[in-house]
């Protein structure tokens, strides 16, 4: 006689993510800051096919700035340039840590989904015109974006 019976062959493949983000830099200006200067960088996303994912951006450590307005601080005198950061080129959305969506608001993050391979998303940014009287030295933000999966 034989006997048989019947099993179950499974494997289960978790999602992973990885981002690489590169720094952005307005360049070097002279004088008062009119008019508005724009400049974009690059985030690197990794994450396993079909995996979703959003990123948000912080608002920086620039002392009062918020993510309308993120604030790179000038380190021989604290002084600070305006700038903001969007998900568009043009610079209509601002990119902030707001992922999850209410009734009657959008999320100002950006989201998408994984397909095994490295996906390019751009970062655009503008410092703000109309800044008189800004003082000589460099000024620098630290901002973090945060990749969720």
């Amino acid at each position: 006689g034989t006997a048989s019976d019947n099993f179950k062959v499974t494997l289960t493949i978790l999602g992973a993510c990885s981002i690489d983000a590169n720094d952005l830099d307005f360049g070097t200006n002279t004088g008062a800051i009119t008019p508005a200067i724009d400049a974009q960088s690059n985030l690197q996303v990794t994450c396993t096919n079909g995996t979703p994912y959003s990123i948000g951006l912080n608002n920086g450590v620039g002392s009062g700035a918020t993510a309308s307005v993120r604030k790179m601080t000038n380190a021989s005198d604290s002084s600070t340039v305006n700038y903001s950061l969007y998900t568009t080129a043009a610079r209509t959305s601002v990119w902030d840590n707001n992922c999850t969506t209410l009734p009657g608001t959008a999320a100002t993050c950006v989201s998408g989904t994984g397909s095994g391979s490295a996906q390019t998303l751009q970062v655009f940014g503008r410092v703000a015109a109309s800044q008189p009287n800004v003082t000589v030295g460099q000024y620098v933000d630290t901002v973090i974006a945060t990749l969720t999966f």
